[in-house]
């Protein structure tokens, strides 16, 4: 099982395109391929002309960490909890 990167790097939110290389076992430029593809499971923050890569987005794709969980909505009541109002 994989160590969190969260405990591996403490304090950082994102990683420069190198090291996020080396976390993913990728090459630097496979990473900056992804950054040109609009619709690829993982993109990074530009910061001054440089990519960052956040270290939730790189768990998610490692699959340490679990998806965040779904807020449940408010269920409407059954409708024999409804009173209906009957006209004359």
């Amino acid at each position: 099982m994989y160590q969190r990167l969260s405990a591996l790097y403490p304090g950082v939110v994102a990683l420069s395109t190198r090291d996020a290389a080396r976390v993913l076992n990728r090459r630097p430029q496979t990473l900056r391929r992804w950054a040109c593809m609009q619709s690829h499971v993982i993109q990074p923050v530009r910061v001054g002309g440089r990519l960052l890569w956040r270290i939730e987005d790189l768990e998610r794709v490692l699959g340490i960490c679990q998806p965040a969980p779904q807020r449940r909505q408010a269920k409407a009541p059954p409708m024999a909890d409804i009173a209906l109002s009957s006209s004359p």
